[in-house]
């Protein structure tokens, strides 16, 4: 009822936690810590996605994280949480036999944000995306390498989409990133061996989409640098160089 008062909403009774806002992670680390000091380092990523709360800064230090140390894919999921290398040429998402995609982002908002990172050796099977997997978000990709992600889809009929990154539904700006060398193989269609992108809207800046490839065993496949298929997007100043597919080597819209 109007009663004249201001309804402000609801208030946590003990505020917000900040026990969390800031992880550490170093491959020097150990899960059993806190996290929350690069003394007191977390080993995994996965372990402090698993602690984090909405907005915390994950801070990644220079190393390799593999399969065995990590289980991928690593799940983003949370609204504002921050993945935040300290050099991409330094820190590597590394998912070299695991047979699953590098990242999975699904329903993150806010300022979301991965930086600074490489991602390689995603090599999901009958999933998409190699690299990234994004569906349903609101991103900020920057300043990382996504090289050398695979995605297979062996099933009749299959069809496949985004050896590097694959995205649905979802508003991404990207920007400095280096997509080099990923490939879609054997789907009865491929779509996209660098990025393939879904409805949506993505801006990308200051990128370059190289050397990557998109094949089927059976009827052609379509953009082997980048696929687009609805949505409004915008590239600009981006370098699109050497990739390889049937129907638009470079860009099919």
């Amino acid at each position: 009822p109007d009663t004249g008062a201001v309804d402000l909403g609801y208030h946590y009774a003990g505020g917000v936690s900040q026990a969390y806002a800031e992880l550490y992670v170093a491959t020097n680390g150990v899960d059993t810590q806190d996290g929350t000091s690069w003394v007191n380092a977390l080993r995994s990523v996965g372990k402090a996605l698993a602690l984090a709360r909405d907005g915390t800064h994950i801070h990644i230090g220079g190393g390799i994280y593999s399969n065995g140390v990590e289980q991928f894919p690593l799940l983003l999921d949370k609204p504002g949480v921050q993945l935040l290398g300290t050099n991409r040429s330094l820190v590597f998402l590394q998912a070299t036999g695991s047979s699953r995609n590098v990242v999975t982002v699904e329903g993150a908002s806010g300022d979301a944000r991965i930086e600074a990172l490489q991602m390689t050796g995603g090599y999901p099977v009958n999933l998409d995306g190699g690299g990234f997997r994004i569906v349903g978000s609101d991103l900020a990709i920057a300043d990382c390498v996504i090289i050398s992600n695979r995605t297979i889809n062996n099933l009749n009929w299959g069809v496949g989409y985004g050896g590097g990154v694959y995205s649905a539904n979802a508003y991404v700006a990207m920007t400095g990133c280096d997509l080099n060398g990923n490939q879609f193989v054997n789907a009865f269609w491929g779509y996209g061996g660098g990025i393939c992108i879904v409805s949506g809207a993505w801006s990308i800046r200051d990128t370059i989409v190289r050397n990557n490839s998109c094949s089927s065993g059976y009827s052609a496949p379509y953009g082997g640098g980048l696929y687009i298929s609805g949505g409004a997007h915008v590239l600009t100043n981006c370098v699109i160089q050497g990739n390889i597919t049937t129907y638009g080597d470079g860009i099919h819209v």
